[in-house]
């Protein structure tokens, strides 16, 4: 069982994703923007982050930075998600190295799809 944290101002989208990973037999945290989603992270240390890129506050690419400079969460793996795919395609290309994201994926695609990439990220950084 892993903790995920998911980070996203769209309650129903947030709610909606979170009732999908716990399914899946995770503990979920939810935060509504980037600010209390990286006082979530340091304070939990969640095995995997699900972040939009687009929130009040703090953005996606933000918290990441945030993340990426603070010892204890620097190796926590970031999904992001966007609700403008083709826009922030360019971002994830630039920064993809530097920031870490480890995918970004469209919040319209099915939440299948979302499940799956965390369950590949899973097996891929621990044995759970």
């Amino acid at each position: 069982m892993a903790l995920i944290l998911i980070i996203d101002d769209d309650n129903n989208f947030r709610e909606l994703l979170a009732a999908a990973v716990s399914e899946m037999g995770h503990d979920v945290l939810t935060a509504a923007d980037g600010a209390a989603g990286l006082e979530s992270a340091k304070t939990y240390l969640p095995h995997i982050i699900i972040s939009d890129i687009m929130m009040p506050e703090m953005d996606g690419v933000e918290l990441n930075t945030h993340l990426q400079l603070t010892e204890n969460t620097k190796g926590i793996p970031v999904l992001m998600l966007t609700g403008n795919l083709d826009k922030h395609m360019e971002v994830s290309t630039r920064f993809a190295a530097e920031m870490s994201f480890e995918y970004i994926v469209s919040k319209s695609a099915p939440l299948e799809q979302i499940t799956g990439i965390v369950k590949e990220m899973l097996s891929r950084y621990y044995q759970l």
